[in-house]
């Protein structure tokens, strides 16, 4: 706007109209207009000013989206804070965070981020993150003071070939509770136990039979250090929990001790009746007991646990059912 004829402003832009209008339409975008004392940017329908701003900067709101809503669910007692100041979260957790964005607030989003397939918007604003530092084991939302760990530790390939015949491992196959406090387990040997319990072979299935192939198992690693979620789809671990919980998923003192537990949960919205849950689990554990027989590891299946404390530890909901520990060490 200009208030008199001999604005310095107002006589370079009727003097210059076609030039400037040239200039900022090739570069930003829209038309020039010019009134008695006015000049006006105009955009059209689908156009955005210049290549920034609103189609990319669609992506940084989405993240600050994301980071309000990790700081909602802090305030509500939904998510924990770890000693460490971090609160950490399983790849669905961070999915599930992502949808509840887009639908809360669709109607503002680009054409390009409502359409988005949900994979390819999480796979969007995650290499957002990691691109502009705010990730890289940990998200961080600086500006709220927190930080959530999305990413996973990826695990070796598990073997799957080789190792003891199947007839001896089975004849080795027992029961042993007499397990060193100070003895570990080796990424490698996670990688192949947690494989033979719930990996995936062919076409999508699994190791063990399901009834219907519901696949309703999901199987937790539990450590001095942390629990942790396995992923056979990316053969990962992702940490759910920070701290030794070992306490709550044992009764038992060697089991208070042992480097590993396995804990078996069931999904019921995939399957709901605790028979063919505990079908699953079973199958899985006894897939674990043949891979300790030859792999030279002692294990034991075990129903006592602390399970309520361990639901509120793992933030699992009703739809989720603690079926099984099964421990693990030498």
């Amino acid at each position: 706007y200009w208030e008199g004829n001999d604005d310095a402003d107002a006589l370079y832009l009727k003097n210059q109209r076609q030039w400037v209008a040239r200039y900022l339409n090739e570069n930003l975008g829209g038309n020039l207009d010019i009134y008695r004392n006015t000049a006006f940017l105009t955009l059209d329908a689908d156009d955005c000013y210049g290549t920034v701003h609103p189609r990319d900067a669609m992506l940084s709101e989405a993240v600050l989206l994301v980071c309000a809503k990790i700081q909602e669910k802090l305030a509500a007692g939904k998510l924990k804070k770890q000693e460490n100041e971090c609160i950490y979260l399983t790849k669905k957790d961070f999915a599930d965070l992502v949808s509840e964005c887009r639908t809360a607030w669709k109607s503002a989003w680009s054409k390009e981020f409502r359409e988005m397939d949900e994979d390819r918007l999480q796979d969007t604003i995650l290499g957002y993150m990691k691109k502009n530092r705010l990730t890289a084991s940990v998200v961080c939302a600086a500006s709220i003071g927190l930080c959530c760990c999305v990413n996973a530790e990826v695990l070796p390939q598990p073997k799957t070939t080789g190792g003891m015949p199947l007839m001896q491992a089975m004849s080795l196959r027992c029961s042993q509770r007499d397990i060193n406090p100070s003895s570990s387990v080796t990424k490698q040997e996670l990688s192949d136990m947690l494989w033979a319990a719930w990996g995936i072979t062919h076409d999508g299935k699994r190791t063990i039979g399901t009834a219907m192939n519901r696949q309703e198992l999901e199987i937790y690693l539990v450590t001095a250090t942390e629990i942790s979620r396995y992923s056979a789809e990316e053969n990962t671990l992702t940490p759910i929990a920070t701290g030794d919980f070992r306490e709550e998923v044992a009764l038992q003192d060697f089991a208070v001790t042992a480097p590993v537990n396995i804990v078996f949960v069931a999904d019921k919205t995939k399957q709901k009746d605790i028979e063919h849950q505990c079908y699953a689990a079973g199958a899985a554990s006894q897939n674990v007991y043949l891979y300790c027989a030859q792999a030279g590891l002692k294990t034991v299946l075990r129903y006592g646990c602390d399970r309520d404390a361990m639901k509120k530890t793992m933030n699992l909901d009703e739809n989720k059912n603690i079926l099984y520990v099964q421990t693990v060490g030498r």
